[in-house]
């Protein structure tokens, strides 16, 4: 259970909500506590494989109170499970493949953003004869 804006929170009752959407097969919800408060991840993985948008999984996640939906939403290939297959619910585990999955993210975002720039600088070299 963790404390965030005035409300006591068991992330086992964010779940559900999440296992309701029809792509996901495994999910799981974390607290990192940080000198900003309590954030809260939800790491899932698809049934087949692609990742869902954020966008689409928080506004699937909004049927909860607004304190309950999500601060940050990671897509992974698989969550780690233990020896008996139930996936792990210990932060150790997911921060390594969360970093990796954010890395991803960054970069996918970055070469959108060259491709966006180079686009404007063949617009502006080029408006004359447009």
């Amino acid at each position: 259970m963790i404390k965030k804006r005035g409300y006591r929170i068991e992330l086992g009752e964010i779940e559900p909500a999440l296992y309701r959407h029809p792509a996901i097969k495994e999910a799981a919800v974390l607290a990192f506590p940080d000198d900003d408060g309590v954030p809260i991840k939800a790491f899932t993985n698809t049934r087949d494989g692609s990742k869902l948008s954020t966008i689409e999984l928080k506004k699937f996640c909004s049927e909860n109170p607004l304190y309950m939906v999500p601060d940050l939403l990671c897509s992974l290939e698989s969550l780690p499970k233990t020896s008996m297959d139930k996936v792990v619910t210990k932060a150790q585990k997911y921060e390594k493949r969360s970093e990796s999955a954010s890395a991803q993210h960054l970069l996918s975002f970055f070469s959108a953003f060259v491709a966006y720039v180079t686009l404007l600088q063949w617009i502006i070299a080029n408006r004359r004869s447009l």
